[in-house]
This record gives structure tokens, C-alpha cells and sequence, in this order.
């Protein structure tokens, strides 16, 4: 985790990075890394930010934005800090290009980015709670096993 460079710092006290861990598939190692600046209000459905996901997996576009919409369906989706919402907010997953005929198995290199992904962009979700528009504040987690 780090600063953010001054020429996209907002009101917040520093962007959110993070960074999981190498994963090792076979064939190789792949790594999954992101970056986010909240700059106002989160909400649920895309708090006003900017969050940019990168992985070096070598999965087709295809596979690449139902991973990410998976993923910001558990993280950025859940986050919400007073109520707005934003016509501006954005988030991205950006990958490598696949080579052809390299993966013996692609579903289990999908489910290992997933993974990857969904826990990069779960910290940064948080991260953005912890930050919004620079004010303290408390989160709170919720987890409902049963709703009668």
C-alpha cells in the first residue's frame, strides 16, 4: 500500500493500492494488482471513484469482464457512505493478451483470477470506506447467514 501520485489526489487522504499475491498456476505465475481514488461519496452501485484492476493472466476479454463484474458485484457494489451516487465512476480490469493454445485449463486459471481480483478489489472497496472525502469514520461489516 501507498500514496497515490499528487496529480489525481482529491479531497481524500491518499489513494488505495493493492496487491495480491502471486498466484502459481500451471505454466506459470500471474500476478493481480490495483489502484483506487475515491473523490466523494460512496454509495452502493459505484461509489464516486476510479479503481483500475491489472492481472497478467492470459485470459480472453470475454472471461476478463465477467470476472470483473463478479467481483465489483462483492466489493464495490456493497460499500456505502452517506447515501449519493455518482454518474462518474468507473472501473477497470485490464489483462494481458492471451496466447493461443497456451492454457491446458482455462476454467481453473479463470477461478484462481477471480479469486485474485475479487480480493484485490475487496480492499480496495474498504480502503475507499476508510477514506471517503478525508473524514473519519467507523465501518461496519454486516454478515447475514440467516434473514427471517
Amino acid at each position: 500500500p501507498g500514496n497515490m501520485d499528487p496529480p489525481v489526489v482529491t479531497v481524500d487522504a491518499g489513494g488505495a493500492l493493492s496487491r495480491s499475491s502471486d498466484e502459481a498456476f500451471p505454466g506459470g505465475r500471474i500476478t493481480i494488482g490495483g489502484v483506487a481514488k475515491g473523490s466523494g461519496t460512496p454509495h452502493p452501485n459505484m461509489p464516486t471513484m476510479l479503481a483500475v484492476l491489472a492481472t497478467d493472466a492470459p485470459l480472453p476479454g470475454y472471461r476478463l469482464q465477467r470476472i470483473l463484474n463478479a467481483a465489483v458485484s462483492r466489493s464495490f457494489h456493497h460499500i456505502t457512505v452517506d447515501g449519493d451516487t455518482s454518474t462518474n465512476d468507473a472501473v477497470l480490469l485490464l489483462g494481458a493478451r492471451p496466447a493461443p493454445n497456451v492454457i491446458a485449463d482455462e476454467d481453473a486459471l479463470a477461478a484462481l483470477v477471480l479469486r485474485g481480483v475479487t480480493a484485490v478489489a475487496e480492499r480496495l472497496a474498504d480502503a475507499i470506506l476508510s477514506d471517503g472525502e478525508g473524514a473519519p469514520r467507523a465501518n461496519v461489516s454486516i454478515n447475514a447467514n440467516h434473514i427471517i
